[in-house]
């Protein structure tokens, strides 16, 4: 992953994995509500910020929880991430059926025209 600037609050973490389809049995709503709370009370440079947002730093600090929750490498997330990053997202849409009075223009009875 490049160093850009995240900002991710506990909503946006919790859609990532969701999306990335790295949800299992270890890595649940509930663990990542609270790896997502280690990783922003983590100290990461200096000191350690008072907001409801992750970092970079803190990002990667939630990562690494991840990883070793799940018994895997942090480059493992990594790679996962990155490849739905270059997928796009995941649009998930319901597609509108064929209704008779708004599709067949031959049941309008308005006069559109104008008078």
């Amino acid at each position: 992953l490049a160093e850009t600037a995240v900002d991710l609050t506990s909503r946006n973490f919790v859609k990532l994995f969701k999306d990335c389809e790295l949800m299992d049995k270890k890595i649940t709503l509930t663990f990542l509500d609270l790896s997502f709370t280690k990783a922003k009370n983590a100290r990461v440079g200096r000191y350690i910020a008072e907001t409801k947002r992750l970092n970079y730093e803190q990002f990667l600090v939630a990562l690494e929880l991840c990883a070793k929750e799940k018994s895997v490498s942090s480059q493992y997330y990594h790679d996962k991430i990155a490849a739905h990053a270059e997928a796009g997202p995941k649009v998930v849409a319901t597609e509108a059926g064929y209704n008779k009075f708004h599709d067949d223009k031959s049941t309008f009875t308005a006069n559109l025209r104008g008078s």
